[in-house]
C-alpha cells in the first residue's frame, strides 16, 4: 500500500463563506472520523485572500481514496454545497518508492 493524498484548491463565494464553512468542517470531520483509510484532511486558507481554500487529505491508499469518493457523506456536501465554490485545481499523489 502506497500512500495516497488529495489535494484540492477552491475559491468559496464570498457571500457563501460562512455556510460553506460549516458544511466543510462538517465534511472533514465525518471523514476523519468515520473512514478508516483517511490519514489526514487539512483545510488551509490563504493569508492574503480568505476565498482561497487548499483542502490536503491522505489516505492509506488510492483504494481508501475511492472509498471516500463514493460516501454518502461526500454526495450530502456536493449537493449542500453546490453553486457555493468553484475548484481551481485538483492534484493526486500517490508515493513513489524509493530509488535503489
Amino acid at each position: 500500500m502506497a500512500p495516497f493524498a488529495h489535494i484540492v484548491e477552491i475559491k468559496v463565494d464570498a457571500s457563501s463563506r460562512a455556510a460553506f464553512d460549516g458544511l466543510l468542517r462538517e465534511n472533514a470531520e465525518v471523514t476523519r472520523t468515520d473512514e478508516e483509510g483517511c490519514v489526514s484532511y487539512t483545510v488551509h486558507v490563504a493569508d492574503e485572500d480568505p476565498h482561497s481554500y487548499v483542502l490536503y487529505q491522505i489516505f492509506t491508499d488510492q483504494a481508501a481514496f475511492e472509498v471516500h469518493r463514493k460516501s454518502p457523506h461526500l454526495a450530502r456536501f456536493r449537493e449542500q454545497a453546490e453553486g457555493m465554490f468553484t475548484v481551481e485545481k485538483i492534484t493526486n499523489m500517490g508515493t513513489r518508492p524509493d530509488p535503489d
